[in-house]
Formats: structure tokens, sequence, C-alpha cells
């Protein structure tokens, strides 16, 4: 990113952490005006913003899994599971669905009048 960039966020975060500044004491009010009966909230813990890369996180790499020919992949998973719910809609089921919505259909525009 650009210098102008890094400005930009770290003026956002800042008036970010301001509004957050203000907003807990106004929760610290309150819980004042409830009396000591409400638990203390635990502090915010906040990270340095400034830091050995610039207050940028580093991107975690990941090793990657790779598939043994004996393991079925997610997409094969996916297939089995789209035929078993597509087997469960015989024809007669499916012409019977598509009769009762026909029907619900009428019904409903004459109720409409139309």
């Amino acid at each position: 990113m650009t210098d102008k960039a890094n400005a930009i966020i770290e003026s956002a975060i800042a008036a970010l952490r301001a509004e957050a500044d203000e907003i807990q004491g106004k929760i610290a009010a309150l819980e004042g005006a409830l009396g000591a009966s409400a638990p203390a909230p635990a502090p915010v813990a906040r990270k340095a913003a400034t830091s050995s890369t610039g207050g940028r996180r580093k991107k975690k790499t990941t090793a990657k899994k790779t598939s043994t020919p004996k393991e079925s992949s997610k997409g094969d998973k996916l297939k089995e599971a789209a035929n078993k719910r597509a087997a469960s809609w015989t024809p007669e089921k499916k012409k019977a669905a598509a009769e009762r919505m026909r029907k619900y259909w009428a019904e409903r525009k004459k109720a409409k009048g139309g």
C-alpha cells in the first residue's frame, strides 16, 4: 500500500479507538448508575499500532492438504448427496406436486378475483 493509504487507515483506526474509549466511558457511567451489583467489564487488550511490519500483519501460510487416490474428494461427496436428493423425487411425486401447485395457484387467482 502507499503511504497515503497507510495514513488514511491509521487515522481511521485512531478515530475508531477514540470512539471506543468514549463508548467505554459511557458504559462505565451507566454501570456506576446501576451500582456495584453489575460486574465490571474485562479490559480490552489492544495491540500497539507500531510494529516491525509498520502496522500490517503478515500473511499466514499454511500447507495445503493433498488428497490421496483412496480419499474421496468433497466434490464427489456433493455429487453423491445431490444424486440422493434427486432420487427421492419419483415421476409420480413430481406429477403430484405439480398438480398441487396448479391447484394452489388457481385458488389464489380465484380468491384475488382474476
